[in-house]
Order: C-alpha cells, then structure tokens, then sequence
C-alpha cells in the first residue's frame, strides 16, 4: 500500500507509520524527538527522526518491518549503510523502527523478548573508541578508520524505565544494557532499572490507540 502524508501539529509527515513513531515516542514516551533533521556528511538518505540521546543523539530509520532479518533485506538498508552516517563530523547512533511498536527479538540474548520497540547500532561508539584511543598509534586517524571503520552490528532495543524523571528509555546488551534516553540511568546495569511489568500493557494500549486513529479507513 502506498504511504500516505500525515500533518499532525503542523509536521508534514511523509506516511502515517511515521506519525504513529512520532506519538508514540514525543507523547507516550515522552521524548525529545526531531523530524527528518538535517545532518551534514550524508549522502542519499535523510533519517526520518532524530532522538535525543544522553550520550549521543540517535538517528532513526522506520519502515514496515516485524524482524530484524526483514531490515537486512529491505532495498533501503543499503542506502542507510552506505549514506556516510560512519563518517559524519559529529557522533550519531542508529536505530530503525518498525510496523508496530513491538519487534519480534532476533537474538537469545534479549534479555525481555516482550518490550523490543527496534534494532540499535551503537556506531557512534564504535568510533568514539577508535577515536579516543591515540596511545601507541602513528597513524592518522583517517588512516586507522580505514583500516578498521566501525559497522554496522543491530542488537535488540529493550525498553527500560527510569522512576526519577518517570520516563521510559531503552537498553540494548552491547554497553552493559546502559540506558540511551535517560542519564540517570546511565551508569546502571540493566537489572537496576528494567521495564515495570505493569504498565507494559498500558504502553500497548495506548499504541492500539494510535494505531487506531491513523488505521487505513475503507472509502465509502
């Protein structure tokens, strides 16, 4: 089915999966989320949003996919992969978004199979290490970044809760399951802050309201 234009609060979304993310991330979430940003060095893709990590910010893909195997096969992960966000002047992590706001968990590692909202690739990390780490090294940064550039490696997003700021975040197992929204969190295992049970379902729910309101409505 062809993507429909969604304007909701004077945005102009390209398709109403777009504007569903955005609710669900400004809104239930309670995010700091920005709409197709504007980021120099990529070439041929423009993410569709732009979270505001405590780290780093997060540039974020969403398309019609259940499982992380149907983004590695889709037309656009190329594009995203090949678009320099490796090489941009300015650190960015990756994450991609899906049909709904549950995934389907690609790996046994996941440690709450229930609440994965994307697949994350902490590449800003990547080359934060790579970066940083000048002792012993002769060779110029470009050089080393040639030789060993950082890629692209999805882990499961798991959402996870942060009781002083009452905001949810998410947690992916490379970094020691550190928080990527919230900075109190930061420094804490996973175990420490892990999703509230109870009110995962309320989260659901109020997607099923989302998703309701911009649900295709047959012509009468």
């Amino acid at each position: 089915m062809k993507a429909k234009p969604v304007t909701y609060k004077g945005i102009n979304f390209r398709s109403t999966l777009e504007v569903k993310h955005y609710i669900n991330m400004t809104e239930v979430f309670g995010w700091e989320v920005e709409y197709e940003p504007t980021i120099e060095g990529l070439r041929g893709w423009l993410p569709d949003f732009l979270i505001k990590g405590c780290q780093r910010d997060i540039l974020v893909e969403v398309k019609p996919i259940r499982c992380l195997e149907e983004w590695e096969n889709h037309p656009d992960y190329g594009k995203v992969i090949n678009s320099g966000i490796l090489n941009t002047n300015t650190l960015y992590d990756f994450l991609v978004l899906g049909a709904n706001s549950f995934l389907i968990h690609s790996t046994p590692d996941t440690h709450d199979k229930d609440t994965v909202i994307g697949y994350y690739s902490d590449i800003g990390e990547k080359r934060y290490y790579r970066e940083s780490d000048d002792d012993g090294f002769i060779e110029p940064l470009e050089v080393r970044l040639k030789k060993d550039p950082p890629t692209f490696i999805f882990e499961d997003a798991e959402l996870t809760y942060c009781s002083k700021n009452e905001r949810v975040g998410f947690s992916v197992i490379m970094g020691n399951w550190y928080d990527r929204i919230n900075k109190e969190n930061y420094h804490k295992p996973y175990n420490q802050f892990a999703y509230r049970r109870e009110e995962l379902e309320e989260l659901k729910f109020k997607w099923n309201q989302i998703q309701s309101k911009y649900q295709w409505q047959p012509t009468r």
